[in-house]
């Protein structure tokens, strides 16, 4: 197998995954402009950043923002 791809499942774990979609699901709200989005938004650009993607974030309108990654 392509020794990126190898590195990055070693990286994860079922306990891992579960974490982090119970923190993600645990926001108040998730709607877009929200204090709770922005939350959101930071921490997939932060654990998307620690696994080696480069970041960046699309806004549609004021503090409507997506995370674009890119390897």
């Amino acid at each position: 197998p392509n020794p990126v791809i190898r590195n990055h499942t070693q990286k994860m774990s079922e306990t891992l995954i579960r974490d982090y979609v119970v923190k993600l699901s645990g926001y108040k709200t998730r709607y877009a402009g929200t204090p709770e989005n922005e939350k959101a938004v930071e921490e997939i650009e932060k654990n998307l950043s620690e696994l080696g993607y480069v970041t960046s974030q699309i806004c549609y309108a004021s503090r409507k923002c997506s995370v674009l990654a890119e390897k």
